[in-house]
Formats: C-alpha cells, structure tokens, sequence
C-alpha cells in the first residue's frame, strides 16, 4: 500500500494524529485511539486486523506494506508518542463498538469502576479483569477515557479480548438488578470472603482520592461492602491491586461450586 510522508507540524494530518494521541474528547469524536510499541501494534495487526486505520512509523523504517502506512520523522513521531522512551511505530485503531447493558445481562462476573480517573490504573484493571475471568468492565461517565494511550499500554494488548466501555450506572442498576453486587471499601464490616458464591457478581472499585462517588452506587447499603483485609496501618490499596484480589478470589472459588 501506499506510504502517506508527513515532514512537517503543520500538516493536517499531523495535527490529527497529535489530538487523538493528547486529547480526550478529540480522540472519542474521532472514534479512533493510539496503540504504541512493536510487540502491541504487531498482536492488533494479528489478531484484530480489521480495526487498524493506519500503521504510523517513523522514516527509519520500511515495514507493514500491508498497511496504510503514515511515515514522519523521529523528532514529529516523538510529538505524537506517550512513551517516555518511544518506540518508532504505533497504529490507529478504531473504537470498539459499546453494547447495550441489555446484551451484556448473561454475565458472571463484571466490573463497574466509578469516577477512576487514572487511565494506568483502568488498563492495569482491565488487564486483571481478562486475567480473571471477568466478562466485561465498564466505566461511569464521569471516568477517564478507557482508550487513553496509558490505559492501552497497561491493557499490554488486552484492550480488545473483553468488552470495555463507558456506560450509565443508574441504567446498569436497573438492567442487571438481578446481579450481587459487591463494592470493594477499605470501611466494610464483611470479608471480602464472604462474598457469595454462584451468583452473577458486579465487582465495583471507586477512585482513591474519593472512593464511591456515584449516588446509585453510594445507595448499596452495608450487606454490600466488602473490605480486603490488611496489616494495621495501610489504609487501603491500590483500585487495580485491589481489583486483582477480588477478581482471582472469585474466579478460583467459582470453580469449587
């Protein structure tokens, strides 16, 4: 395929690319995010070639013929790249499309993450959710982007094996109301132990600065706190560790039933 050379920070093209690598609401108009390094845009090109727009590269190298290709030098590359240390390609890849809750209702376990504004820690989340069996994670409307460029490297290429979106918790209240739902809270009175078994589970994390924020969320009374019990003196962990914790408990335990 033909090669599209962009020499110049004034290109149009250019400029597009910097907004969707650096912008949040220009890159969910776009409908289309960044995946950075080799090994990540090599595993999307395999596994979920018809997502790819483009593969961007820097002018050192001549690969992916396969694909529309974008070539800037190393200096406009390393404008776009999120990468302390870039690497010299990176691919543009379209959304993936958001399901309707009604769809989703089969699950067994889920996520629902509330007001989580660290895209790290969301891509490290989804990561443990693929990890652990978990059939889906979505995102109150007011969290980051699940598709920022450090929430995709965190995913490590997983941003695609499980449906991840951002939805309307109030709707996913009512539409999966036939669910446990379990939130993870370092002032729970119950083990998270104790969570029962068998039953479709929707594991809710909030943000470390505020916890539970959401009012259909802060609504679930007591008998669906859970806490991870620790040493004196931490005061609680990290969402995504946390989620990690939950996520595996219930995935082996699920088993034995």
């Amino acid at each position: 395929m033909t090669v599209l050379e962009i020499t110049s920070s004034a290109n149009p093209k250019f400029k597009w690319l910097k907004g969707v690598s650096h912008n949040t609401a220009l890159r969910r108009a776009a409908g289309v995010f960044i995946v950075e390094g080799r090994s990540f845009v090599m595993q999307t090109l395999r596994d979920q070639p018809g997502s790819v727009e483009a593969v961007v590269m820097t002018d050192e190298i001549d690969e992916f013929e396969d694909w529309p290709r974008w070539q800037l030098s190393r200096g406009l590359f390393k404008e776009i790249s999120r990468l302390a240390h870039a690497e010299p390609v990176m691919a543009v890849v379209v959304r993936p499309e958001v399901p309707s809750l009604a769809a989703l209702s089969g699950f067994r376990r889920a996520v629902v993450l509330d007001h989580l504004q660290s895209p790290s820690n969301v891509g490290a989340i989804v990561r443990n959710a693929v990890a652990f069996g978990a059939d889906f994670v979505m995102l109150s409307v007011e969290s980051c982007d699940p598709f920022h460029p450090e929430a995709i490297r965190a995913m490590a290429g997983n941003w695609y094996q499980i449906p991840v979106f951002i939805g309307d918790v109030a709707e996913a209240r009512r539409v999966w109301g036939h669910a446990q739902w379990i939130v993870l809270d370092s002032h729970g009175d119950q083990m998270f132990s104790d969570v029962p078994l068998g039953v479709p589970t929707v594991v809710v994390i909030g943000s470390e600065g505020h916890g539970i924020v959401t009012p259909e969320l802060q609504a679930l009374g007591q008998a669906s706190r859970f806490v991870i019990p620790m040493r004196s003196g931490i005061e609680s962990l990290n969402a995504a560790v946390s989620s990690g914790i939950m996520l595996q408990y219930l995935m082996q335990n699920s088993r034995k039933e």
